[in-house]
């Protein structure tokens, strides 16, 4: 197995089981946490994935080659962390979800919130009715704390962590770290 394979899944079984461990322990830790963590995996792993390559290294590559590297392990990380989000929210820790709406449920059922929203957006909501406010809201609410659209936004940010992250540790990687080592590297033939 190629080590980008091995430290994309290394971190992806540390993330699992830490929110397992939590689970467990009847813990309730809130998404940012998870998703900070996830952010410092995915620079920590595209950081080991590039400078393993680059120890290994006998030619001389481009950026982008390097930003594959460094993407590799990240991506694999990514998709393996968001598919166990949803497998969690929808399968493992269900209530979750059923007390996050029944908060805002309970939000909605003061009048004294519909009153603020109603002054923040007076166009939007000025023709509408409390209950329609308050079924409005929930409705939102149920579309943003479903699995598959916490899925989907813990992968698109993920997503757009690791290449960023990949471009950056690539520049920093070539630039600071190996500068003089790829001076006695013979360049990549064409």
């Amino acid at each position: 197995m190629r080590s980008s394979i091995k430290i994309g899944l290394f971190f992806t079984f540390i993330l699992i089981a830490i929110r397992l461990v939590f689970y467990f322990v009847k813990i309730e830790i809130s998404e940012k946490p998870i998703m900070l963590l996830s952010m410092f995996f995915i620079t920590a792993s595209s950081s080991i994935g590039l400078y393993i390559s680059k120890r290994a290294q006998r030619q001389y590559n481009t950026l982008i080659d390097d930003l594959k590297t460094a993407m590799a392990p990240a991506m694999i990380f990514t998709v393996l962390a968001s598919g166990f989000s949803y497998v969690y929210y929808n399968n493992i820790n269900t209530e979750y979800i059923a007390n996050k709406l029944k908060e805002e449920e309970i939000r909605w059922d003061n009048v004294d919130n519909i009153k603020a929203i109603k002054l923040k957006n007076p166009i939007a909501y000025d023709n509408l009715s409390n209950d329609e406010i308050k079924s409005q809201q929930l409705n939102t609410a149920k579309t943003l704390l479903s699995p598959s659209f916490n899925m989907s936004i813990s992968l698109l940010i993920m997503s757009i962590w690791a290449i960023l992250n990949g471009l950056v540790l690539g520049l920093i990687f070539r630039r600071v770290i190996f500068k003089d080592y790829f001076e006695s590297v013979s360049p990549k033939e064409s």
